[in-house]
């Protein structure tokens, strides 16, 4: 058996666009904003340590 070889380190924009690929079909959890263009939805929340966090997805009107 061969070890494993070392992976490519990603850099974090890397990192955010390969997790945000994965959440484009997700179901938002509120709308925070909603124009006649665009619609600003959550679409992750998540408390660490007592600090909340939010993933916000900006897009144009279906």
């Amino acid at each position: 058996m061969q070890p494993e070889e070392p992976r490519e380190a990603m850099i974090p924009q890397d990192k955010l666009k390969h997790f945000v690929t994965q959440l484009t079909d997700f179901v938002p959890l509120k709308v925070l904003q909603s124009t006649e263009d665009t619609v600003s939805e959550v679409i992750l929340e998540s408390d660490v340590d007592g600090t909340r966090y939010y993933l916000v997805r900006c897009r144009t009107q279906p």
